[in-house]
């Protein structure tokens, strides 16, 4: 879905426009992004929305003055984050996990959780798990889990798919 702009006077869910936002904007953000990949942020869900938990584990509320204050959107990229009575991001921007994943590819540390067997597609999937100095990007994305321990795929792909016959052939 398009990134957008919040609509001014709502609760602070984030809720969409109808117009999204332009192609230089992305761009801006996403070149903002390479040199901030450490300010970036994502909505806590235990503050009720107000708090946003950071890279290396900080976590930072927007700051008042700032444009996004009411909107809350779910990830956002500081200019800056300023310590007064807490920490507060200023000159904050909404972006995608997406081009956070994409600027920060060199520090990102995957894992690879609960490999199994798909009947549909035939082939062993795992659940991977992305995170950005200890921020989650990522929370269970399905990936094709041969390419990432054959000897460990194949094996489950025998035991499930040949053994247990959930492999969906025309043979009787």
């Amino acid at each position: 879905s398009p990134l957008t702009a919040p609509i001014p006077g709502t609760s602070r869910e984030e809720k969409p426009l109808s117009v999204p936002i332009s192609p230089l904007y992305e761009a801006i953000h996403r070149a903002m992004l390479t040199g901030l990949i450490s300010n970036v942020g994502k909505r806590g869900k235990e503050s009720g929305g107000f708090e946003y938990d950071g890279a290396r584990s900080v976590k930072f509320a927007i700051f008042p003055g700032s444009g996004l204050f009411k909107a809350n959107p779910d990830w956002l990229v500081a200019g800056e984050l300023v310590r007064t009575t807490k920490l507060y991001a200023r000159a904050v921007a909404r972006v995608k996990p997406e081009w956070i994943e994409q600027a920060g590819a060199h520090l990102l540390k995957r894992s690879h959780l609960e490999p199994h067997y798909d009947e549909r597609g035939a082939r062993v999937m795992a659940y991977e798990r992305v995170s950005l100095l200890g921020l989650v990007l990522v929370e269970k994305r399905r990936v094709h889990f041969g390419a990432i321990d054959p000897k460990l795929s194949r094996e489950i792909f025998i035991q499930h798919a040949l053994v247990e016959g959930l492999l969906p052939t025309r043979a009787e």
